[in-house]
Formats: C-alpha cells, sequence, structure tokens
C-alpha cells in the first residue's frame, strides 16, 4: 500500500521550521547582548570565578587576514560548536533545573545566563590584556583603561600574571 504523505516535503518544511528557529535564537541572543552588555554605556565590570575559567577555555588561533593577529575562534570559542554545553561544562552548570527535557536543549534561563557570562568575556579579556593579569573583584572604567576597585579588606591573589 502506497502511502499518499510526501515524506521528503515533510522534511524539507521541518529543516525550514528548524532554520527558522536557530535564526530567531540566534537575533534573541544578540538582543540579549545589547540589552545587558553594551560596552560602549558600561562603566563598571565584576570579574566572578566563571569569567576567569571561561576566558582560560578559549581558543586563540591566529587570523593570516591583512598582517595577522591572534583571535577567538567565534564559531568554537571553547573548542566545539556547541557552545552552550562547552560553557556549562567548564562553569560547572549541571542540567537539574537548567534543562528543557522536552525541546532536549538549555532551558532559556540557563541559555541566558551562559550568553551574559559569554559576553562578558569581553569586559574580562579586556582587562587581562589591558593588565597582564587578572583577578576577581569589581572594575571600573576609566575612559577606555580598567581599574581596578580596592577594598581595604581585599587580600586575593592575581590569577594571571
Amino acid at each position: 500500500m502506497r502511502s499518499f504523505l510526501d515524506f521528503s516535503e515533510i522534511n524539507r518544511k521541518i529543516a525550514e521550521l528548524e532554520n527558522q528557529l536557530s535564526e530567531l535564537r540566534r537575533e534573541k541572543h544578540r538582543l540579549i547582548w545589547q540589552e545587558e552588555c553594551d560596552f560602549r554605556d558600561r562603566t563598571s565590570f565584576t570579574v566572578r570565578p566563571e569569567h576567569l575559567k571561561l576566558l582560560k577555555a578559549m581558543v586563540v588561533e591566529w587570523d593570516d587576514c591583512e598582517f595577522g593577529a591572534p583571535r577567538i575562534d567565534c564559531k568554537r570559542p571553547y573548542g566545539n560548536s556547541d557552545v552552550y554545553s562547552d560553557i556549562a561544562e567548564i562553569i560547572g552548570l549541571k542540567k537539574k533545573g537548567n534543562w528543557d527535557y522536552k525541546e532536549e536543549c538549555w532551558n532559556d534561563n540557563a541559555m541566558r545566563k551562559m550568553d551574559k557570562l559569554h559576553n562578558e568575556t569581553f569586559f574580562a579579556l579586556q582587562i587581562l590584556l589591558q593588565d597582564l593579569g587578572i583577578e576577581e573583584g569589581k572594575y571600573k572604567r576609566e575612559d577606555i583603561l580598567w581599574k581596578k576597585v580596592i577594598e581595604p579588606s581585599s587580600k586575593k591573589e592575581r590569577v594571571v600574571k
């Protein structure tokens, strides 16, 4: 008996919808970046242990464009193309309470947290390169330079020297 369903057409539609969903997710995360991490307006930033873990795990490559320069692989910043799973593993985020088992992906709250941390590595990397070292704590931006806010009882060691 022959089926009247055209599975190739159904599969094509599914692929099309998956592409649209992927595009919508990218736009959502772009808007989150714009909303929470706009570097033009940011004048203070707190370096947390998660930022340091992400910086340490970043994949640095050489880009042969023009003069050439080091760069972070934007498709695989932490080694794999499943960036959320990489971030979750690096920062120790567990699936319990953060995983949408129906959709088989990280839930919106977990993705928002990971997006925020990933996007904030922009500031952490600026501090690291500017100071040739970085430590946990609060920083304030003065003009284009970040300055560590020294708290009287702070005795934290430098993480990267």
